[in-house]
């Protein structure tokens, strides 16, 4: 645990806290068992698989095969050498382990003095799946970028930096660019910020071998930037007492370099936070994304509008076409920043006051600013990208954010998805579970559903419900049950009751268990 101030030391060890549960045990082996898909373009001369004194089980083959293994977890310290109780860290190879395009599942694995044993996350039957029919929590899969695809060094020309924390726009953000053909670690990359919220130097610009440098983003011509509904911890300059990373340098240097560099931002108070946060981001605000603060509610402007409909700005660019909802929610919490465009910006969207029409005048405050930087285009929202929803709920074709991100992505010039195919007027919503019966594991499959919101639920026959499968919008069809309820406890054999929820279809399966 690091106690050097502004100092961040390289490192990728990991911690958990770990306590047993059960009066009289104790905690007798703890691990981290991870699997690797090595990228093919690293030839096994470059690097080897782990034999220290910590790794156990490891298995490697040749160039491109999944190497897997086990690191022996370790009680963490203080500087000062003291235990930290109830706390571990576990630490994979710091130097020829991860190469660029490689992807890394992970989970913890724990095992008391009576010889139980406890995984996080709970569900690990899909590690080392790798593709798009995963389905093994991405929040314990670590990439290494950028996704190099050839000896010449080919990668993807998008990235996605996700600051909108667990809550956030992660979902949504992958959901549409799958729907526009974009593939994870071939169309786009994503650098997750882990806990932004903890402001301790972990961003795109983060010191130490954590972030990056403008080198090593050259690639990317295109950044989407998502701070969600975060007040705090954005873009930081480095040397604030709060974050230690200097992400705006980084992103004014990644600007610098030749070639194309559009960046799109999406925050409900990005500009406020900016403006306050130092001298540093405060410029990055006003030179590089052009923008203007004004508040950091615009309701009043707007007619105490929570909700507002927003329009393209025609007199910009043909390229913006679509309107849409900005979906405030609570009153009290979650508002929009009034901005407005600088100087050289102009706005690429306004709101609608309360009888539909477009409020232009930009002292109100507008609903995208977009700023030339001359090789490419600064565009800033002020909300989340998960506020922008489509003004009809049945309506045809892909959402209105899906529509906008598109469309903002025609405008970067990004080529590296497909061309969105236009939804049927009436998707197919299909639920099937196989095998059945099942024995120790069973694959719910809901398909028709991918970017809609709704639930997958196990019930026992009297009705009440033993496991949650998902809950919240789908960026994925494919759920597995093996036999447990929520507290991760197994259930008797019996019949049981998987009931799928999308929108407003619901569908229903009986599923026999045996033990």
């Amino acid at each position: 645990l690091n106690d050097q101030g502004m100092l961040n030391v390289p490192g990728d060890s990991i911690t958990v806290d770990v306590t047993p549960t059960i009066p009289g045990t104790e905690i007798s082996d703890l691990r981290l068992v991870w699997a690797l898909q090595t990228n093919p373009l690293f030839e096994d001369a470059l690097r080897s698989a782990p034999s220290r004194p910590v790794d156990e089980s490891v298995v490697s083959g040749a160039a491109g095969t999944i190497w897997s293994g086990e690191v022996v977890a370790d009680t963490a310290r203080t500087s000062s050498g003291s235990i930290v109780a109830g706390r571990f860290f576990a630490d994979l190879p710091d130097l020829d382990f991860m190469y660029p395009g490689d992807v890394l599942h992970y989970y913890f694995k724990a095992t008391d003095t009576d010889g139980r044993v406890s995984t996080l996350p709970y569900d690990v039957s899909s590690l080392g799946v790798f593709g798009p029919g995963s389905t093994f929590d991405r929040r314990f899969i670590v990439r290494a970028l950028p996704s190099l695809e050839d000896a010449a060094g080919t990668q993807p020309s998008l990235l996605v930096i996700d600051e909108s924390g667990e809550l956030g726009d992660a979902p949504e953000i992958h959901s549409s660019l799958q729907q526009l053909g974009y593939a994870e670690g071939a169309g786009y990359d994503t650098y997750t910020v882990r806990s932004p919220g903890s402001t301790m130097g972990n961003g795109i610009g983060s010191a130490g071998a954590h972030g990056a440098s403008a080198a090593q983003l050259a690639g990317y011509e295109h950044v989407f930037y998502l701070a969600g509904q975060l007040s705090f911890g954005l873009l930081s300059d480095g040397n604030s007492q709060f974050d230690k990373g200097d992400d705006v340098g980084v992103l004014e240097d990644w600007h610098a370099l030749p070639g194309t560099r559009n960046t799109a931002y999406f925050g409900d108070e990005i500009a406020s936070a900016h403006a306050g946060y130092s001298e540093a981001t405060a410029a990055y605000l006003v030179g590089t994304m052009g923008v203007d603060w004004l508040g950091e509610d615009v309701r009043e402007a707007i007619g105490g509008q929570t909700a507002p409909v927003v329009y393209a700005n025609p007199a910009w660019s043909p390229d913006f076409m679509v309107s849409y909802a900005a979906y405030g929610g609570c009153e009290s919490i979650s508002t929009f920043d009034q901005i407005q465009p600088l100087a050289g910006a102009t706005a690429g969207h306004h709101f609608a006051s309360v009888d539909g029409t477009a409020i232009t005048d930009p002292s109100a405050g507008v609903a995208s600013v977009v700023h030339s930087t001359g090789n490419g285009l600064d565009i800033t929202f002020p909300f989340a990208l998960s506020a922008i929803q489509s003004l009809q709920a049945r309506a045809t074709g892909p959402s209105a954010r899906t529509a906008l991100i598109a469309e903002v992505l025609a405008l970067f010039g990004s080529s590296g998805g497909s061309p969105a195919v236009d939804a049927p007027s009436a998707r197919e919503v299909n639920l099937s579970v196989s095998p059945n019966p099942l024995n120790p594991m069973t694959v719910v499959r809901f398909s028709g559903v991918i970017g809609r919101r709704g639930s997958v639920r196990v019930y026992n026959l009297q009705g009440g419900l033993v496991r949650t499968l998902h809950s919240g919008e789908f960026i994925q069809t494919e759920f597995r049950w093996d036999g447990s309820d929520s507290r991760g406890a197994n259930v008797a054999s019996g019949v049981y009751l998987v009931r799928a929820a999308a929108d407003d279809v619901v569908k229903t399966a009986k599923v026999a268990l045996v033990r």
